[in-house]
């Protein structure tokens, strides 16, 4: 579900959102996402801010283990020393702890000047961890890529041929929780890769999806039965870039995936 329809749905619920907050972390600890240690560790960070929000200050100077390893499968635990994963998670906390309180100003700074959509925005830092947390999630589900066979329209395929650039008839099109790919039909390999930022538009009819990419000068057109699933899927994605960029969260986690363990 995209960004905006969660916090939509959950504005007159923050119970409800902090629920699935930890339900997410509960994944985490069973190592159901590809994390590195730093990512680990803001996971680590991010469930003390939904269980120790109101006394954070205090809670740091006597920061127990036993909280930490909530969210940390065992077998990756035992990777480091005790004190790397307190260490790391403290600085997290405190860090995460900083851009939490901007995140909130500026909220309510918006909600102030009524800007809009500013009535759906949390100022409570819990929510916003929460938010956070939701996000971070849809970014490494299974650290994989969508993959959709689709056939590529006659006009798309001449526009790209007059461009001079590799088009197929029947190809795939990959969708990863950071770029669009465009694989061949004969090994999935890659052609070419799009940043979700540069779609302006995407358009969903029962057998077709349509594109507007910067990049190109006119709309790109599949055939696909599929092409309602492709639609949220990037709008989706869009919503996480968005929310990541708008309060400069881009390099929160690694997304280095060659570092990450599987579980």
């Amino acid at each position: 579900m995209p960004l905006q329809l969660e916090e939509f749905d959950y504005r007159e619920d923050p119970t409800r959102l902090i629920y699935l907050g930890f339900s997410i972390l509960d994944d985490v600890y069973e190592g159901k996402y590809y994390l590195g240690f730093k990512d680990y560790c803001l996971f680590a960070a991010l469930y003390y801010h939904l269980k120790y929000q109101e006394k954070i200050e205090i809670s740091l100077n006597t920061l127990q283990l036993d909280k930490i390893i909530k969210v940390i499968p065992q077998e990756v635990y035992s990777g480091k020393s005790d004190f790397e994963w307190k260490e790391f998670t403290k600085e997290c906390i405190v860090s995460l702890n900083k851009e939490l309180d901007r995140i909130s100003q500026i909220n309510k700074i918006e909600k102030l000047q009524k800007k809009e959509n500013s009535q759906y925005k949390f100022t409570d830092k819990r929510c916003l961890a929460a938010l956070i947390i939701i996000n971070a999630s849809q970014t490494f589900t299974q650290g994989s890529m969508a993959i959709f066979q689709v056939q590529t329209y006659e006009q798309t395929q001449t526009y790209f041929k007059q461009a001079g650039m590799e088009v197929h008839a029947t190809m795939y099109l990959g969708f990863s929780a950071y770029k669009i790919y465009f694989l061949n039909p004969q090994k999935k390999l890659k052609f070419r890769e799009l940043d979700y930022n540069k779609v302006n538009w995407v358009i969903s009819y029962p057998n077709q999806i349509i594109f507007n990419f910067e990049n190109f000068k006119e709309p790109l057109r599949f055939d696909t039965f599929q092409s309602y699933e492709i639609k949220l899927l990037v709008e989706q994605y869009k919503d996480i870039h968005k929310f990541n960029k708008e309060y400069n969260l881009e390099n929160l986690f690694n997304n280095d995936k060659s570092q990450f363990i599987k579980n």
